[in-house]
């Protein structure tokens, strides 16, 4: 009788054992039909392209075959991967769009300075900042924007981004202007009750430069969230409500894209373009529409009186003395 059970126990762990071999066998064919690597959507290269040959061989190749696929969610749906990439897109993309780079111009980039741009967007945490000089000092103390726009390489933004609509909104204690290009808002000027003015604009950017008529603004920090927001002065704000026109420079993150923080090899692997530097001068179509868009701090001042003249019957008492009255009349 000893020796029965020894004997049963093993013919119990070697069922358990053939099953979990079977599971493990079906999980693993399961896992092989699912997409290995995180992809960005916006920047997928078709399956016949050998990504690691064209980075190593001809990085300019591989920059344009990715900005083919920056353009917009080009991706093959008829597979199960493509439709759930694009899925993805629809559902957790940017809900405002950005500056994008001019394709032709970039094209016609030369050699050397495409193959700065992928230096520093592979090698920033890993050298690059050794072999180039950046371009402000240490102290900050020369972050202006003639140094910013002359230091730097900025390549043109599409075209579609030089003539604008604005859409002109009033709120009860804030009034914004906001710029569409196809449809889609990329830049907010706004004004606070306090006559306060600051720029929002939908990107990771270090630095931000902007220019109208003789009025200029620089501001320069590490970004925290993708939405960019910025105190400006109020010259800079008149200056484009009464000419209609204005210049931004953009610094690109290094480190973010789409929200996401990235080294070396995720940069590599999911093959995302980089965050360019970016130029571009914004003409307002309809200036005309909306260049009253900003009030005084009377129409502030009006509102929350209005707002304070609702609520102040706030028990209603007011109604309670009135019945009273018909009363005793």
């Amino acid at each position: 009788m000893r020796r029965i059970i020894p004997w049963a126990t093993a013919a119990a762990l070697l069922g358990l054992f053939v099953t979990v071999y079977l599971m493990a066998s079906t999980s693993a064919e399961e896992i092989k039909a699912l997409p290995t690597e995180k992809v960005d959507p916006l920047v997928v290269l078709s399956s016949d392209d050998k990504a690691g040959d064209l980075l190593e061989n001809d990085p300019l190749h591989y920059q344009l075959a990715l900005l083919d696929q920056s353009s917009g969610v080009q991706v093959n749906t008829s597979s199960k991967g493509g439709k759930m990439i694009k899925a993805k897109y629809e559902n957790s993309g940017p809900k405002h769009s950005a500056l994008s780079v001019d394709k032709s111009a970039f094209e016609r980039s030369p050699k050397e300075i495409v193959e700065e741009v992928w230096d520093r967007w592979l090698n920033l945490d890993e050298g690059y900042l050794n072999r180039h000089t950046h371009w402000h000092k240490p102290d900050r103390g020369d972050i202006t924007f003639d140094n910013f726009t002359n230091s730097l390489h900025f390549f043109p933004a599409d075209k579609k981004f030089s003539e604008v609509t604005a859409v002109c909104k009033k709120r009860s204690n804030y009034n914004e202007l906001l710029l569409y290009t196809d449809g889609q808002k990329w830049f907010d000027l706004n004004q606070e009750r306090s006559s306060t003015y600051s720029v929002t604009l939908w990107e990771w950017y270090n630095t931000v430069a902007i220019k109208s008529g003789r009025e200029t603004f620089i501001e320069h920090r590490t970004p925290k969230v993708h939405r960019w927001n910025a105190p400006v002065n109020s010259s800079l704000a008149n200056e484009i409500l009464m000419s209609g026109e204005f210049e931004v420079y953009v610094e690109g993150n290094q480190s973010r894209s789409d929200g996401v923080m990235m080294n070396k090899a995720e940069k590599k692997r999911n093959q995302v373009f980089p965050n360019l530097n970016l130029r571009t001068t914004v003409k307002i179509q309809n200036i005309e529409e909306v260049r009253d868009c900003f009030g005084t701090q009377d129409q502030f001042v009006e509102e929350q009186i209005k707002t304070v003249t609702l609520n102040a019957d706030v028990l209603g008492l007011m109604a309670y003395f009135e019945n009273k009255s018909q009363v005793y009349r």
